[in-house]
């Protein structure tokens, strides 16, 4: 929690074995879904969690309220 993320999409998330099996059944059996998983989350890291971006953020938060 707390990380801009979907299911399917950046990430793979499992609730109980069944999900688990099946998530990485799905990895296994698809190249593409991989690499596509891989960039979708990269692309996530750097335009959410990029330290210079995030110091940014912060640096203007503080211009604002002082």
């Amino acid at each position: 929690e707390g990380i801009n993320c979907q299911d399917g999409k950046h990430i793979l998330i499992a609730e109980n074995p069944e999900e688990f099996h099946n998530a990485v059944a799905k990895c296994l059996n698809s190249r593409e879904f991989n690499d596509t998983l891989g960039e979708n989350a990269r692309l996530l890291i750097e335009e959410d969690h990029d330290n210079k971006k995030i110091i940014e953020k912060l640096l203007g938060f503080y211009r604002k309220i002082l």
